[in-house]
C-alpha cells in the first residue's frame, strides 16, 4: 500500500508541475520573432504547419516575403525528383523557392495554417500547381486521410469561422477525427511546447530552418532516354491501370469549391498568388485510353473557365501535355517537363536574378 500511495502522489505532483509549466508559459513574455533574416528559409519539418506552431511559421513566411522568396505549393508531382523538379529549377540562379508538396496536399489543405498567420501573408509570393488528375474519378472527392496528414480537426474548426468551406471538410471527417482531443490538448499546451520552449532554447529554434540553396545541377534540355515517347511513360512503369478518367462536372463540386475558397482567401489576405494549371499526359491517354480524350479536354476547359472567372493570375500550361517526354507516368511530370514548367513560371513572375 505505501508503494501505491507513493506512485499516486508522484502522479499528482507530475500533473501539478505540468499545469504550472503551462501557466508559466502563458505569463512568460512571448518569444520575439526577428523580422530580419539573411535570406529565404525552408522549414526542416512540416509538423510546425500541421500543428500551427505560429512562431516557426511566422519566421518562415517573413523570410520569404522579405527577401523575394516564392512559396511553391503542389501535390505529388511537385515532390523531389533525382534530376530536379520545377521548384529546383526556379533556384537555378539563387535559392528563392521553398516547397510544400505531397500526395493529396491540395489547395484547401493549406488554409488552416495560412489562417493562423494570415496577418503575415500580405505580399507573400505563392505559386500553386494544379494537377488536373485531382478532378478525376479516383481523387475527385474529399479524402480525410490526406487532410489529416497535413492538418488537424482543431485547426480546421478554428479556421472555419472565417472560411465556411472548411465546415464541409469537417463534416466529412470520421467522428474519431472530429472528436480527437490530442490536437486540442496540444493547442492548450502550446504556451509551453512552443512559446516558452523557443524562449528557453533559441538555438533549437534556429535549427528548425535552413537556408534555401542555389540549384547546382543541370537543367534538362531534352526528355530522359528511359521514357517511351510514344506511350508517354518510363519504360519501367507497369501500372497503366492507375490512370483514372475525369469525373463529370457535377462530381467535381468539392474540388471546385476548394479551389475557389483558396483563391478567395488568398485575395482577402493580399497574397501574391499565381496558379499554374498543369497538363494531362496526352500521349499516355492516346495510347492507353483514347476514349478518355474528349473528357480530358472538357475537364481542362472547365478549369480554365473557373480560373478565368476567379480574377486570379494564372499560367496555362495545359498544352505542355502534348510534348513527348513531359511525364514519367500517367500523372507525374519528368524533370524535362519540370524544366518547361519552371520556364513558364519564371517568365510569368518576371523573377529577377538575385545576388546572395
Amino acid at each position: 500500500m505505501p508503494k501505491i500511495k507513493f506512485f499516486v502522489r508522484l502522479g499528482q505532483l507530475s500533473f501539478c508541475i505540468l499545469i504550472l509549466l503551462c501557466l508559466l508559459g502563458s505569463f512568460i513574455s512571448p518569444f520575439e520573432v526577428e523580422s530580419a533574416t539573411t535570406g529565404p528559409l525552408r522549414l526542416q519539418s512540416g509538423l510546425s504547419l500541421k500543428y500551427s506552431d505560429e512562431i516557426l511559421t511566422t519566421r518562415f513566411v517573413r523570410s520569404l516575403r522579405d527577401h523575394g522568396g516564392v512559396l511553391c505549393l503542389g501535390t505529388s508531382e511537385t515532390t523531389s525528383l533525382p534530376e530536379g523538379n520545377w521548384t529546383d529549377f526556379l533556384n537555378a540562379d539563387y535559392g528563392r523557392a521553398a516547397v510544400l508538396a505531397g500526395a493529396g496536399r491540395t489547395a484547401g489543405v493549406h488554409l488552416p495554417w495560412m489562417h493562423s498567420v494570415s496577418e503575415e501573408l500580405e505580399e507573400l509570393n505563392v505559386v500553386y500547381f494544379i494537377n488536373p488528375v485531382y478532378w478525376n474519378e479516383q481523387l475527385g472527392q474529399m479524402d480525410p486521410e490526406y487532410w489529416m496528414r497535413y492538418t488537424t480537426a482543431s485547426l480546421l474548426q478554428e479556421a472555419s469561422s472565417e472560411l465556411p468551406f472548411l465546415d464541409e471538410v469537417l463534416r466529412e471527417l470520421p467522428i474519431n477525427e472530429r472528436w480527437n482531443l490530442a490536437s486540442s490538448i496540444r493547442e492548450v499546451r502550446s504556451s509551453w511546447f512552443q512559446d516558452l520552449r523557443w524562449h528557453l532554447m533559441p538555438n533549437e529554434f534556429e535549427k528548425s530552418f535552413s537556408p534555401l540553396r542555389t540549384w547546382t545541377g543541370q537543367v534538362p534540355k531534352a526528355p530522359d532516354s528511359r521514357i517511351d515517347l510514344d506511350k508517354g511513360k518510363l519504360r519501367s512503369f507497369q501500372n497503366d491501370d492507375w490512370f483514372s478518367r475525369p469525373s463529370l462536372p457535377e462530381e467535381t463540386t468539392f474540388r471546385d469549391a476548394e479551389l475557389i475558397a483558396f483563391i478567395e482567401a488568398s485575395h482577402n489576405w493580399k497574397v501574391n498568388l499565381t496558379i499554374v494549371l498543369g497538363p494531362m499526359n496526352i500521349p499516355f491517354i492516346r495510347y492507353h485510353d483514347p476514349g478518355a480524350e474528349p473528357a480530358v479536354d472538357q475537364q481542362l476547359l472547365n478549369l480554365v473557365n473557373l480560373l478565368d472567372s476567379s480574377d486570379v493570375n494564372w499560367i496555362d500550361a495545359t498544352n505542355l501535355g502534348e510534348i513527348p517526354g513531359f511525364f514519367n507516368d500517367h500523372q507525374h511530370i519528368s524533370s524535362f517537363g519540370a524544366s518547361l514548367i519552371a520556364q513558364r513560371v519564371r517568365e510569368s513572375l518576371e523573377l529577377p536574378k538575385l545576388q546572395p
